[in-house]
């Protein structure tokens, strides 16, 4: 008795694997729209971003320096003094690194359409450059003047900013939320 239980567990078993294997319900296809994804960078683009990685690291003390003195403003005047000594210093190490990451993004890394957005940002980071100049020369004197040129030209280079990320399909950055929302 024993021994015909086992047999028809096998044989029922064995019977239920080709009914599986012989599955015929049509499957859908893996993805039903065409892939929008942009395709992947050049080596020329990689080292293209890695410059942009290396300014954006300069201009970000430059922003931290205009916080430092935004928030100094209408307070102490040796703490603003001691931050529009800060904001200089700022400015004369940032240009070291945008500097760097300039010489690094390639004119010939993009190429048709792209190619002016990818310049656009290049000519802004030049221009986040020639200010840092006046700033490391001036921010220790007159902060306020100082900043008020940086956020001009540092308005121009996130709009460069923002249009080469929507070439190359990143999302838009959100704003920087403003300290007493």
């Amino acid at each position: 008795m024993r021994r015909t239980v086992v047999l028809l567990t096998v044989v029922g078993a064995l019977g239920a694997v080709p009914l599986v294997a012989q599955d015929s319900t049509p499957k859908p296809p893996d993805s039903t729209h065409v892939d929008s994804t942009p395709p992947p960078p050049t080596p020329e683009q990689e080292q293209w971003m890695q410059g942009l990685r290396t300014a954006a690291r300069g201009i970000g003390q430059i922003k931290s320096g205009i916080e430092r003195v935004q928030r100094a403003q209408g307070g102490d005047p040796a703490r603003l003094r001691d931050a529009g000594r800060l904001l200089a210093g700022y400015c004369g190490t940032a240009r070291g690194f945008m500097r760097n990451g300039i010489a690094r993004m390639s004119n010939t890394a993009y190429e048709g359409d792209h190619r002016p957005i990818a310049h656009q940002v290049v000519v802004q980071i030049d221009s986040v450059i020639r200010e840092s100049v006046t700033c490391e020369q001036q921010a220790s004197h007159d902060p306020g003047t100082s900043v008020d040129r940086l956020a001009n030209v540092l308005k121009s280079y996130e709009a460069a900013i923002a249009a080469w990320r929507a070439m190359v399909g990143l999302p838009a950055i959100p704003p920087p939320r403003q300290p007493n929302q």
